[in-house]
C-alpha cells in the first residue's frame, strides 16, 4: 500500500523510469494531500507489467480523494500490459508501441479531468486496448495524433456522456464508402449493425452487417 498523503511536491507517487522488465503488482496508491499530473509515470521502460493494482482506492475499492490528473502517464515505453488494475483517473499513452490495456475497470466520477478515460497520443502504434470498462466519463478512448495508427480497440463497455471511441478528439467519425481516408488510426469505420437474431436452442447470437 502507498498512501500519497506524507508525500508534497509535483512529481508522481511512483515513477518506472529506464527499467526494462519490472513487475508491478498489488498497490493501492491513493491520498488527498499530493497533486502530482500523474500517480504512476512509466518511462523509457519496455516489457513491463502493471497489473492488479488500485489508484484513487484502496484495496476494497473504496475511493479515497486523490487529485491528480492522470492514474499513469507512460511515454517511450513499448510492449508493456496494463491488466486488471482499478482506476479512478484516466491514463495517458504517448510515442509508444505495443501497449496491451486490458481487462481494467475505471471508475472516473471523481476525475478532476472529465474528457477521456484512455488517451493514446504522440505516434502510439499496434496497441491492443480491449475489454475494459470504463464509467462516468466525457469520451471512454481518444486518439489523437495522426500518426497513431494499427491500434486494435474491441469489447470495451461502459458509461460514457459522448463517444466511447473518439477518432481525432472531434467528436464522431462518419464511415466513408471503401474506408480510404487517413488519420487517427487510419480513422477506421466502425461496423455497421443490420440485424441480430438470438438462438434460443444454441444460445447463440448472429449478427449481420458491415465493416
Amino acid at each position: 500500500k502507498i498512501n500519497a498523503e506524507p508525500i508534497s511536491g509535483a512529481g508522481p507517487v511512483l515513477e518506472i523510469g529506464n527499467a526494462d522488465g519490472s513487475v508491478v503488482k498489488g498497490l493501492a496508491i491513493y491520498g488527498d494531500d499530493h497533486t502530482p499530473v500523474a500517480s504512476v509515470t512509466i518511462v523509457n521502460s519496455d516489457d513491463v507489467l502493471f497489473q492488479n493494482n488500485y489508484l484513487g482506492f484502496d484495496s476494497s475499492r473504496t475511493y479515497i480523494n486523490t487529485p491528480t490528473d492522470l492514474s499513469i502517464e507512460v511515454t517511450n515505453s513499448d510492449n508493456l500490459t496494463i491488466r486488471n488494475n482499478y482506476f479512478a483517473n484516466p491514463i495517458l499513452v504517448e510515442t509508444t508501441d505495443g501497449i496491451v490495456i486490458d481487462t481494467n475497470e475505471f471508475d472516473l466520477s471523481n476525475t478532476p479531468s472529465n474528457a477521456f478515460g484512455i488517451l493514446l497520443d504522440g505516434s502510439t502504434t499496434n496497441s491492443i486496448i480491449e475489454k475494459n470498462e470504463i464509467n462516468n466519463i466525457a469520451n471512454g478512448i481518444i486518439i489523437e495524433d495522426s500518426d497513431s495508427l494499427n491500434n486494435k480497440l474491441s469489447q470495451n463497455t461502459g458509461t460514457t456522456s459522448s463517444l466511447m471511441v473518439d477518432l481525432g478528439n472531434d467528436g464522431e467519425t462518419v464511415n466513408d464508402l471503401d474506408d480510404v481516408d487517413t488519420g487517427e488510426n487510419n480513422l477506421q469505420n466502425k461496423p455497421e449493425i443490420t440485424s441480430a437474431q438470438y438462438n434460443n436452442t444454441t444460445r447463440t447470437v448472429t449478427l449481420d452487417g458491415s465493416l
